[in-house]
């Protein structure tokens, strides 16, 4: 129950990460297009 507990927990990390990893390449890519 616990493992699989870390194991979401672990997986929800790692997705944010991405998420958090996109948002900055999108956010970086249109000041570069504006500029």
């Amino acid at each position: 129950m616990f493992h699989c507990l870390g194991y979401w927990n672990m997986a929800l990390n790692v997705l944010i990460k991405v998420e958090a990893i996109q948002v900055a390449f999108d956010f970086a890519g249109r000041r570069f297009l504006t500029e």
